[in-house]
């Protein structure tokens, strides 16, 4: 794992929308995943995610990206991921479980308490993962819209290991 460099842009931000539309194919509209959102408009997110310089992604690489994790720390101590996708193609692979364990590094050596998410309710793949993790629901839900698209969001919380 390393720090997401310009240069990575393209590549996060094809994983990023292939990757969503597999995992979302069945819950979000066609028009969203295919009209709302492409490569290049994704690749505007991490570029302003770059300068702002408050979010902080980092890419799992072998030679080249294979999949990528964003980071924000938030309130009452907790280190949350924003974004984590791997490249369908690799995924099943232990890069999920070496991304997460990255996360779990950096929220100890960041003295969080805990580590967050939010994750669409229907995403039972991502939810089944996360609780192999050690993550487990807060009972907190929220509504969150996707271009023309509205979806249900829970959050998933974990203890950091120190």
């Amino acid at each position: 794992m390393r720090p997401m460099t310009h240069s990575d842009i393209l590549r996060v931000a094809e994983i990023h929308t292939f990757a969503r539309r597999m995992a979302f194919k069945d819950i979000l509209s066609d028009k969203h995943l295919f009209v709302e959102t492409n490569v290049f408009e994704r690749a505007g997110y991490f570029e302003k995610d770059l300068e702002l310089g408050e979010r902080k992604s980092f890419v799992y690489d072998e030679g080249f990206v294979k999949g990528f994790l964003t980071l924000q720390p938030c309130e009452n101590s907790c280190l949350q991921i924003l974004r984590f996708y791997i490249d369908p193609v690799f995924q099943s692979s232990g890069i999920g479980s070496k991304m997460m364990e990255f996360c779990n590094q950096k929220a100890a050596e960041g003295n969080f308490e805990k580590i967050c998410l939010w994750v669409l309710e229907q995403n039972l793949t991502a939810i089944d993962f996360y609780k192999t993790k050690g993550f487990m629901a807060s009972g907190e839900r929220k509504s969150r819209k996707y271009g023309t698209a509205e979806a249900t969001q829970v959050q998933y919380l974990k203890d950091v290991k120190k």
